[in-house]
This record gives structure tokens, sequence and C-alpha cells, in this order.
């Protein structure tokens, strides 16, 4: 029913933070160049563990990203390459941010936020952000220009991120449609923070 299918994704992506190479081998057997012939359920999971296991298929994926017409399997396909966890692959994919040739300006956005959640790639994804804020200006309009301070605000948890967070946003607060979007970030990521600080200790002496 619907809750197992939830528990199970829950679990699928609990196994990929733990780095399970047992149940990434398993899902990767289920892998099939045609990809109808994968569960639309696990589909996800099982190009996730085939990137981790073999990180040049994330070129792959991208190339699949842009045959594919179906958006699900489109998504499915590039999230999966922003997994990867190897230095020259993620390079590539770092060098995707802003060419619309490859990626539509649509979908910049989701490629940013899956490049950002790579713990091996947030550093270079916020940098970016910073250097070429103009450039996403131009890509996506003002209209999802306010998607980046919400979604980094739901993802930032360190001070350092704060203080990078404060540094772009705050000079923004004078644009109103930025405005609500910075106001809220900030308290959130200055509440998080205090919160991680607050615990860290206790949390570290029970692991």
């Amino acid at each position: 029913d619907e809750n197992i299918i939830r528990l199970r994704a829950n679990l699928m992506a609990l196994d990929y933070y733990a780095e399970d190479e047992d149940r990434f081998r398993e899902l990767v057997m289920m892998y099939d160049d045609d990809y109808t012939r994968m569960d639309v359920e696990i589909r996800s999971d099982i190009l996730a563990a085939k990137v981790y296991l073999e990180p040049e298929f994330a070129s792959e994926c991208v190339k699949k990203y842009q045959e594919i017409n179906d958006p699900d399997v489109k998504f499915d396909y590039l999230a999966a390459a922003c997994l990867v966890r190897d230095e020259k692959e993620l390079e590539k994919l770092l060098g995707l941010l802003g060419e619309n040739e490859i990626v539509k300006p649509q979908d910049q956005l989701y490629l940013f936020i899956w490049l950002y959640r790579n713990p091996k790639s947030r550093i270079q994804v916020f940098d970016w952000l910073v250097n070429n804020w103009d450039l996403v200006k131009k890509i996506g309009g003002d209209k999802s220009l306010v998607s980046y301070p919400t979604v980094l605000a739901h993802l930032a948890r360190t001070e350092e991120e704060y203080t990078k967070y404060r540094e772009l946003f705050e000079p923004m607060l004078d644009n109103p449609s930025l405005k609500r979007a910075v106001e809220i970030g900030l308290n959130e990521i200055k509440a998080r923070v205090a919160l991680v600080a607050k615990y860290r200790d206790e949390v570290m002496e029970a692991l």
C-alpha cells in the first residue's frame, strides 16, 4: 500500500546515506538500459546505486536526460547523476550550471538543488551561485529567483553557510520579490544553526 511504498523510499534513502554497498549491488542487478523495464517505484534508487558503484555512469545519465521525453524519467536520471562522488564527473556536472544547451532553463534550479545536496559539491555550487547571480536572473527570470533563497534556507545547516547566505542575500532585501523569502530564510537558518549547536554534544555522545 501507499505507506509501504513511502517507507521503502525512506529506507533506501537511508541505505544510500549509509553507503550500504551490499544494497547497491542488489539494486544494480535490477538495472536495465530500457528504463521502461525498471520498477518505477525504485527506478531512482537503482540509478543512484549504479552511479555510486560506477561513477562514470553519471555521464550516461546526462545523455539519457537529453534523449528521454518523459519528464519524470528525465529527472530520475539527472538527479542520479548529481549523486556522484567522483571529482571529474562532478566537474562535468558543475559545468552544466547555466548551460542551457544541455540542461533546459526550467530544469536548472533542480540541477542546482541536487548538486547542492551532494556534500562533495556543496561548496562549489554555492560559490557558483554567488559568482553567477546575474546569469541565474537571466535564465530563470524574476519569477524563479525566489526559489533560490528558499531552497538554500531549507538545506543550510552550518554557521559558515549562514554567513554566506547573509552575504549573498541581505543586499537584496530592497528587492520586493525577494525580501520576504530572504527574511524567512535568514531566520530559518539561524534557528537551525542554534538548534544544532545546542544539542550537538548530546547527539555526538549518544552516537
